[in-house]
């Protein structure tokens, strides 16, 4: 099964932002990154899942996950995988950086899913 996993810095930029010029930017940074660590691979076909982790400073992200994802999931389309509607499941975790330092680990059987269920890996 075909893994990929990269880190970017910043703030994430919303889905919903009125700075256009902000949000493309910002998914030009992901695609880049992924590109990196993807090389030249075909894009993945059929159902997948996604885990994406917000790390930010204070008690309290600034961006609902919503619109923290969207940017982020779009970015990949066409290059890590066809389009984002092939994700099956999909997962998302705001957490304080402080709170998760010096932690590692499979993030996915932590996070629970759009309904509140516990997430199965």
């Amino acid at each position: 099964m075909p893994h990929l996993e990269f880190t970017v810095g910043g703030p994430p930029v919303s889905h919903q932002t009125k700075d256009r010029a902000r949000l493309t930017a910002w998914k030009g940074v992901i695609r880049a990154e992924a590109a990196k660590h993807w090389g030249s691979s075909a894009p993945l076909t059929g159902k997948l899942k996604c885990t994406i982790i917000n790390f930010h400073e204070g008690e309290d992200a600034a961006l609902d996950d919503d619109n923290m994802v969207k940017p982020n999931r779009d970015a990949l389309n066409g290059l890590i995988y066809d389009d984002d509607s092939q994700m099956a499941r999909s997962f998302w975790k705001c957490a304080s950086s402080a709170a998760w330092s010096g932690m590692s680990g499979c993030w996915a059987a932590r996070e629970r899913d759009r309904r509140g269920r516990r997430a199965r890996s």
